[in-house]
């Protein structure tokens, strides 16, 4: 009795994938080793295909308008002297907000660029440095309009070009800036085909709102100086008239009472005495200040120089010419001047007059007449007001000579443009890299398509996938 052999196992259909994966590995597997192997397979295809794209890389490089980001710093500070001359007991400045807030609309301003434009010669630059995509786009866009663009289109073009590509910022002001971020600071910008242009356009910028800025400072002490003068000259006028009706009570007076004429000791009454002896106290009080403005200005002229002397002396020895000179400029600014000793010898003689004037006005003597003493109560109230409105004309005058003398200290290039080494874009490690790349990519991409599109089953997957049946060996030919 024979036994019947148990017939093979049925083949099995693929196992499906896990209806819960993400990502069907097993066929990402599948595709991306296809791929590979069809390259192997169509060896010239694949090589022809990544040389073509390998070569746009460098060739970009030569076709692409380089770009260059040219970068400066302008220091841009406050001038607390011009700000607070019209107020300098409460020290309420002029205006609160600092010169570089302004600088951004300053800078940016479409007639302010047209002036950089010319005063740059930008736009002749533009147009011999083009590069050949540039010529080329051009010549497209006439075309297009039928007629050659003209200077003052493409000036404008220019200039917008020019608000795209200049920044302005001012680090302390922008949002979310730390605490110690300076607000005297102007951080210029331009991302340019032309490094040497970029760098006279920031030149050109930073120097007109500079000008711009002197401008502004110089008008706004003129102007404290004139509100100052001429609340000077109504309050002279105001005195005038106020001794004019004193001299016109008191000679009535001494018409009146005979008696009290003999012990009176100024011919003309007791007013000029006064006045007289105003004027000499205004006169003293101003060489005063004069002589302090001296003394403050030699001491911080002696502290620079010592600063000076201490930094070159960490950098040259003791006999280096340079410190000598430095040594002779220390020792005359130390010395005093001759303006300071005839100021002193002034104050000194005007002193002596002061005393002599005083003693003169002490031995006058006053009528008891209530008119009269309330006259000469707002005359001395118009004196005082007076004095103090010279002191401040005087003042606004010094502080406004010291900020002229300041000011390229407080606007200058804290870092002056210079041309990069290199440009920004375009890189060529990744043009390089990108161009590899795409290469890389088309070689397997159309390696793949070809293989796919043969009709030619070349791997066990395309079995399995198109027919749902498992392959049990393959057999190599």
């Amino acid at each position: 009795m024979s036994t019947a052999r148990p017939l093979p196992p049925e083949p099995g259909r693929p196992t499906d994938p896990d209806p819960g994966a993400l990502v069907d590995w097993g066929r990402v597997r599948a595709r991306v080793g296809f791929a590979l192997r069809a390259v192997r397979r169509r060896p010239v295809v694949a090589t022809a295909c990544f040389l073509a794209i390998a070569a746009l890389g460098p060739v970009s490089l030569l076709v692409t308008p380089r770009t260059w980001r040219v970068e400066a710093t302008l220091a841009a500070a406050h001038d607390p002297v011009v700000s607070t001359a019209a107020d300098p007991v409460l020290l309420r400045a002029l205006t609160g907000e600092e010169p570089a807030s302004s600088a951004h609309d300053a800078i940016l301003r479409r007639d302010r660029l047209a002036q950089i434009v010319q005063e740059t010669g930008l736009l002749e630059r533009a147009l011999a440095g083009r590069s050949p995509l540039a010529r080329v786009r051009d010549a497209v866009v006439e075309a297009v309009a039928g007629r050659p663009r003209t200077r003052e289109e493409r000036l404008g073009d220019l200039v917008d070009a020019l608000q795209r590509r200049l920044t302005v910022a001012v680090p302390g002001n922008e949002p979310g800036a730390p605490a110690g971020a300076p607000h005297d600071r102007i951080q210029l910008a331009l991302e340019w085909s032309d490094p040497a242009a970029a760098r006279s356009v920031l030149e050109a910028a930073a120097r007109g709102f500079v000008e711009g800025q002197r401008a502004r400072e110089e008008a706004a002490g003129r102007d404290v100086e004139r509100v100052l003068e001429d609340r000077a000259a109504d309050v002279r006028r105001e005195i005038e008239a106020k001794v004019t009706r004193i001299q016109s009570l008191e000679a009535a007076m001494l018409r009146g009472n005979p008696a009290l004429s003999r012990t009176y000791r100024a011919p003309h009454g007791r007013v000029p005495q006064e006045l007289e002896l105003t004027q000499l106290r205004i006169t003293l009080e101003s060489r005063k200040a004069a002589l302090a403005d001296l003394e403050r200005l030699r001491q911080a002229r002696a502290e620079e120089l010592r600063a000076e002397l201490s930094r070159e002396r960490t950098a040259y020895g003791e006999q280096h010419p340079v410190l000598a000179r430095t040594r002779e400029n220390l020792a005359r600014a130390e010395a005093p001047s001759a303006e300071a000793t005839a100021l002193r010898a002034e104050i000194a003689g005007l002193e002596q007059e002061f005393a002599r004037a005083s003693e003169r006005a002490a031995r006058l003597v006053d009528d008891e007449d209530p008119a009269l003493e309330l006259e000469r109560a707002e005359l001395r109230v118009l004196l005082g007001r007076s004095a103090t409105l010279r002191e401040r004309v005087e003042a606004a005058r010094v502080e406004s000579a010291v900020a002229r003398a300041g000011f390229d200290r407080r606007y200058a290039f804290a870092v002056p443009p210079t041309i990069p080494r290199q440009p920004v874009r375009p890189i060529p490690a990744l043009s390089v890299a990108a161009g590899l790349l795409g290469g890389v990519l088309l070689a397997l991409f159309v390696a793949a398509t070809l293989d796919l599109r043969s009709g030619t089953v070349l791997e066990a997957w395309q079995l399995e996938r198109g027919l749902g049946l498992r392959v049990l060996g393959e057999l190599e030919r």
